[in-house]
């Protein structure tokens, strides 16, 4: 906070033994910081939700389902699985 405070020129806080208080230009710089933080959780936000969903084909590529007992029942298991997942 110090160095802000030296950054800035200004007391951001009124300090003393017993409190801790917010000065006028620490509630001026408060509330310009604050609308550039939501701003940026905004914008994180929008990247998220396009990125999250997937898209595209998926190719898989399995061994033949006659060497492993339960294979091919397993596989499609999975495969259902994924797709109610991912529609």
């Amino acid at each position: 906070m110090a160095r802000l405070e030296e950054r800035l020129g200004t007391r951001l806080l009124r300090r003393t033994s017993r409190s801790l208080l917010v000065t006028d230009a620490g509630e001026r710089f408060y509330r310009h910081a604050r609308v550039l933080l939501d701003s940026i959780a905004q914008a994180e936000a929008s990247v998220r939700s396009t990125t999250s969903a997937m898209r595209g084909e998926l190719k898989v590529s399995v061994p033949p389902f006659g060497v492993t007992p339960g294979a091919k029942e397993s596989f499609y298991a999975m495969a259902t699985s994924f797709a109610r997942k991912h529609p």
